[in-house]
């Protein structure tokens, strides 16, 4: 099953970014069934990717672009509150994300960092909603990105598209 984008998906994405709206890539999440780390990492997202316009195409060839960021789990801490894990960009990169899900509330929370400088903050009760909210901002000018044509591109499960509505 291919999921490739079609060229209208794409022009959607392009044509709300250029809006001021954003694209998010909604993740696959850990499934428990993967067995051995999948057990106890299960339900954290597989990557947490922001999304963009390419910085260096020129404005008629504009291309979506994304910096993903992959879990480790050497940096997964779990104790009676909390579960906490690590993504990063690549090993290079002073980019990275931290989630906690708190369990007792059973809400998530996050943070983009760049060399321990806190970028951005988001949480909430819902994985989806939150993430929505985590990569609404994009990427940084420096940060590493990447094309991406399908959902296999960055190991995404949907995505969401808001477009601002510009009548208002």
């Amino acid at each position: 099953m291919s999921t490739k984008f079609s060229e209208g998906i794409h022009l959607k994405c392009i044509q709300a970014l250029r809006a001021g709206g954003f694209v998010c890539l909604l993740p696959h999440v850990i499934d428990p069934a993967w067995g051995s780390h999948a057990l106890r990492l299960a339900g954290f997202p597989v990557r947490v990717c922001f999304t963009g316009l390419s910085p260096d195409s020129e404005r008629g060839c504009q291309l979506a672009v994304t910096s993903c960021y992959t879990f480790d789990p050497s940096t997964y801490f779990e104790n009676a509150d909390v579960r906490t894990m690590t993504y990063f960009a690549h090993a290079r990169s002073e980019y990275r994300v931290e989630l906690v899900y708190h369990k007792r509330e059973c809400r998530w929370e996050g943070q983009k960092l760049c060399e321990g400088r806190v970028l951005f903050t988001a949480s909430g009760p819902e994985l989806r909603q939150f993430i929505i909210q985590l990569t609404m901002i994009g990427f940084e000018a420096d940060e590493p990105v990447r094309n991406f044509q399908t959902l296999e591109d960055t190991v995404s499960a949907g995505i969401y598209v808001f477009t601002p509505d510009l009548q208002r």
